[in-house]
């Protein structure tokens, strides 16, 4: 993983563009989810956090590609590349079922696309909910009452926490190298996240509560939109993002025995930050709020995280 002082190049990152309309920020952060479904694996929520420029060539060049001769697909969605279904099913001749030849020409359309992402100065960060674990604990009808009963809710709420925690990181960076006295700018995250179909006509509400709940993350929080990822490019690439934050974490929780992705390793010195909600996390959570309530994360903006989740490769 990255050191923390790869923080400092957080401050040269990018936006977003939303089909043909250019909106820029101070800081865009591009959210999507990654999920096993059922009781195993992990529920991981992540992409990329960038300003300026950087993100807006990212989009730019992703757009091209889709376009490219060799590839001609309306979107990247990181699980049909994987399964060669959907817009990939195009690329082998029974869809579902790549050959071993086939999943290697995926793999390689898969290895170009993230090469773009560390081709700017962008960063990553994404934060995995152990399945095992919240179902175990929703088991309990009050922890359902305050968790709900998909991981989706908390997944969201960390990983925004989590991009306010980078931009403090940031920040008190950036007040150390000031000379005394001089004042320094806050940084604000605008936040665009894929829409979601349970989930999409609450989540601005949801937002606003989490702002209010959590003030010294909402502190940070600037704007908050969801949109189309089969239309934003820029979604299309953190759900590239999350998907292999959640395969690395299936090796960090020994669900898989198998070496690192070839994908993850590309970005790998882009990757800012990758953490864990494990039972005891989600138990604590339960302990300190009431159904109804929006979550309280203010402990993670107080946490000193001095390494990630340990991968260890096979």
């Amino acid at each position: 993983m990255a050191e923390v002082g790869f923080f400092e190049q957080l401050v040269q990152i990018s936006n977003l563009r939303t089909y043909k309309q250019h909106v820029y920020t101070v800081i865009g952060a591009s959210l999507d989810e990654s999920f096993d479904k059922g009781h195993y694996g992990v529920y991981a929520v992540g992409g990329l956090v960038g300003r300026g420029e950087p993100l807006f060539n990212l989009d730019r060049k992703w757009e091209a590609l889709l376009q490219h001769p060799d590839i001609e697909i309306e979107y990247f969605k990181a699980s049909e590349c994987e399964s060669g279904k959907g817009q990939f099913a195009k690329f082998v001749k029974e869809e579902g079922k790549p050959t071993p030849k086939e999943r290697e020409h995926l793999q390689e359309i898969s290895r170009e696309f993230i090469s773009l992402i560390v081709n700017e100065k962008i960063t990553a960060q994404g934060i995995g909910v152990l399945n095992r674990d919240f179902y175990e604990v929703i088991a309990d009808p009050y922890a359902r009452s305050v968790l709900g009963d998909d991981p989706f809710p908390v997944a969201y709420d960390l990983a925004m926490v989590q991009c306010a925690w980078m931009l403090k990181q940031v920040e008190k960076a950036h007040m150390e190298e000031a000379e005394f006295g001089a004042r320094t700018q806050r940084e604000y995250i605008s936040f665009v996240r894929d829409e979601h179909p349970r989930y999409q006509s609450l989540a601005q509400e949801r937002y606003l509560k989490l702002k209010e709940s959590t003030p010294e993350a909402g502190k940070y929080f600037g704007s908050h939109t969801t949109a189309d990822d089969k239309t934003t490019c820029v979604l299309q690439a953190a759900d590239a993002t999350v998907f292999e934050i959640r395969r690395v974490l299936h090796i960090a929780h020994k669900q898989r025995r198998e070496p690192i992705r070839g994908q993850f390793q590309i970005f790998r010195g882009r990757m800012a930050i990758i953490q864990s909600c494990i039972k005891q996390n989600l138990l604590n959570t339960v302990k300190l709020h009431k159904p109804g309530d929006s979550f309280n994360l203010s402990d993670i903006m107080e946490t000193e995280f001095t390494e990630d989740v340990r991968i260890n490769e096979t």
